[in-house]
């Protein structure tokens, strides 16, 4: 299935912040952000502010520590969700998380 949304952020990035915590939360990952890699288990999905410029997603990895990744939430940002991947693209940003595994 397909759908394809074109409206104002601010509608939007909440349904897609509970999506993800639905989706992915508590699952094993591996992300790429901008070209840094990271596996492990997602802990954390919020909105960084109250204007929801980013998202924050916080993996820990085998080891137990935690890294927090910012990814950005602009108007011109596309979220493509796939049946195991989430990709975030901007002009300067790229994000995928492929929970596959």
């Amino acid at each position: 299935m397909r759908l394809f949304i074109n409206h104002d952020k601010p509608k939007l990035v909440f349904l897609l912040t509970d999506y993800l915590n639905q989706l992915v939360l508590n699952h094993e990952v591996k992300m790429v952000v901008n070209g840094e890699t990271g596996a492990g288990i997602i802990t954390h999905i919020t909105l960084e502010d109250a204007e929801s410029n980013a998202i924050l997603i916080s993996l820990q990895s085998e080891e137990g520590s935690e890294h927090t990744y910012k990814i950005p939430l602009l108007n011109e940002t596309k979220v493509r969700l796939q049946k195991e991947l989430v990709r975030f693209e901007t002009k300067s940003h790229a994000t995928i998380i492929d929970f596959s595994s």
